[in-house]
């Protein structure tokens, strides 16, 4: 043992590795005992190294373009590939981020995240990077598989270093776990402990509903789908009642999300259909179909019916959410979600909708007001580039991508 801490103290001290011929040398210069260590997962020797001062170089951008990286590029690529995939080897040992890194859960993340970006940067080396990668998340989840209670697994997963420590009773917001998806950590989050907490914590406003009966079940969503608009209104009127804070759990939210979403989806197919036309030209009195035959005929000005306006709240409640979560969560992280793609699409086309019908409705009531016959041209005559005409396509479109989601 004494012999071993001569031997590392001198090999830090003195750099004697780097004095070795290198046609005759095991290792190349730049694989330093720390990094050799590190490769070899040494938790001993790398505690050594560490305490006297021994660093691992931080690896520079791959796409670097640094006089010192052109250089070592110029002279020897191969050896500047290789010499980057050691120090990765070495940033990437479970027991080098254990005793250097501060916050190990995070230093495996990000590393991992790097690594991820390096095998598609460097693709023969890809194989490496990837190993590499899957070694870092294994050791976030041998590290998430030390919690012995829920207690301790509430605290990793709301750690947060910009915010008080998480005390029991409080909101959980989760913030480790949303930077493990952000990263794409799926072993970490797909871990059984995990899973444990998050159904605990979906089921909360719930309790024992997985053990209920499949009629039981079915009555309770039946029952939120039915009430959701009440629910609703209870909730912006009243949050600090018992059924206003029922309405923050996530199964009950995500019902009554759910619920919301397949009424709009219904909104939708009424208007299409226009079912309020329909239900006074069967149902009402003659007065009322008098008036849906004038309509039928006078299609242009017409003014947008209920069901178009209950979209037209639907669209504005949208347009808000999304404007929300960009507020919250900010740019990148919007546009990482691929799905707010879609969502920002169909809100644009829903925008253009209603922005083309008040004009055709303001420029079809000019022409009426200087020719009242107008008003009656049948739909084929129309101009082709009609505003009327271009709104009902895109509002077809917004439909196309309301139903894919």
């Amino acid at each position: 043992m004494f012999v071993r801490r001569l031997f590392l103290t001198f090999c830090v001290t003195l750099q004697s590795w780097q004095k070795v011929d290198i046609n005759t040398a095991m290792f190349m210069p730049d694989l330093t005992p720390l990094i050799l260590a590190a490769h070899r997962n040494n938790y001993e020797i790398l505690k050594l190294l560490l305490d006297r001062g021994a660093t691992v170089p931080l690896p520079h951008d791959v796409k670097c373009g640094c006089d010192e990286c052109i250089m070592k590029s110029e002279q020897d690529s191969l050896r500047h590939s290789l010499s980057r995939l050691n120090e990765y080897k070495a940033l990437a040992s479970p027991s080098l981020i254990a005793l250097s890194s501060s916050d190990p859960l995070l230093t495996a993340f990000q590393l991992s995240w790097e690594l991820r970006g390096l095998a598609f940067a460097e693709p023969e080396s890809k194989s490496e990077y990837m190993d590499l990668r899957q070694q870092c998340q294994q050791f976030a989840v041998d590290l998430l598989q030390q919690t012995r209670s829920s207690q301790e697994l509430a605290i990793i997963l709301n750690h947060d270093p910009d915010n008080p420590p998480y005390q029991e009773g409080e909101h959980m917001k989760l913030a480790r776990l949303e930077l493990a998806i952000q990263y794409k950590q799926k072993k970490f989050v797909a871990h059984p402990n995990i899973q444990q907490l998050l159904a605990a914590l979906w089921y909360e406003g719930v309790p024992g509903f997985r053990r209920k009966k499949a009629k039981d079940k079915i009555m309770i969503i039946v029952r939120v789908a039915v009430l959701f608009p009440f629910y609703c209104m209870l909730y912006m009127l009243a949050p600090e009642t018992k059924i206003g804070k029922l309405m923050r759990k996530p199964f009950m939210k995500f019902l009554v999300h759910a619920s919301s979403y397949l009424f709009f989806l219904l909104l939708l197919i009424l208007v299409s259909l226009r079912a309020d036309d329909l239900l006074l030209e069967h149902f009402g009195s003659e007065s009322m179909k008098a008036y849906v035959k004038d309509k039928y005929d006078k299609q242009r000005g017409n003014p947008p019916t209920i069901l178009e306006y209950a979209v037209l709240l639907y669209v504005v409640g949208f347009i808000f959410e999304e404007t929300q979560e960009i507020f919250v969560e900010g740019m990148q992280s919007y546009l990482r979600n691929l799905w707010n793609f879609i969502d920002f699409t169909r809100n644009v086309l829903y925008s253009g909708v209603i922005v083309l019908r008040v004009v055709s409705y303001l420029q079809q009531q000019a022409e009426i007001e200087k020719d009242p016959a107008t008003a009656y041209i049948h739909r084929e005559e129309w101009d082709a580039f009609d505003p009327q005409l271009i709104a009902e396509g895109l509002f077809a479109a917004a439909n196309i991508f309301r139903f894919v989601k």
